[in-house]
């Protein structure tokens, strides 16, 4: 019985060893190019986003103090039309200002950093340039930089 325990534990010790690599394997390569890679503690936004009316508004969202020091914003215009991506703030009563934005391309990417978003609550708006359709990816993380 003595013998039979120490083979078992030493093939399933065996067993776990092999199967640490295979999780490895298994990782999502689908970051676009441009993209720097990261490690987001918390991921608020990560959405294909689409509005026919030439203006796309996200849900609110609040950002932990204890997820990451950074708010990233990225987004990659998928409709050919010129974009404007703003950050907005949630202030005092429920209004909005802006806390920072970008312009992309038509079928473009990019992004840019918020810091200290901790305690805070935003929402994001992308607006066609030219007033026509709103179409592409966007996504908004927490980390820290």
């Amino acid at each position: 019985m003595k013998h039979t325990k120490k083979l078992f534990t030493l093939l399933l010790a065996v067993c776990m060893a092999a199967a640490l690599p295979v999780s490895a394997c298994a990782a999502n390569e689908d970051t676009p190019a441009e993209s720097p890679i990261i490690s987001p503690r918390l991921v608020e936004i990560e959405d294909n986003i689409r509005a026919s009316n030439g203006t796309y508004t996200s849900s609110a969202f609040t950002c932990p103090s204890t997820n990451g020091n950074t708010l990233r914003i990225f987004y990659r215009d998928e409709s050919g039309n010129a974009a404007k991506v703003v950050l907005q703030k949630q202030g005092f009563f429920g209004s909005w200002s802006k806390a920072d934005d970008m312009e992309i391309s038509g079928n473009g990417e990019g992004y840019f950093t918020y810091d200290n978003p901790g305690g805070k609550t935003f929402r994001i708006v992308v607006h066609s340039m030219n007033g026509g359709e709103v179409e592409g990816y966007l996504r908004a993380n927490q980390l820290d930089l």
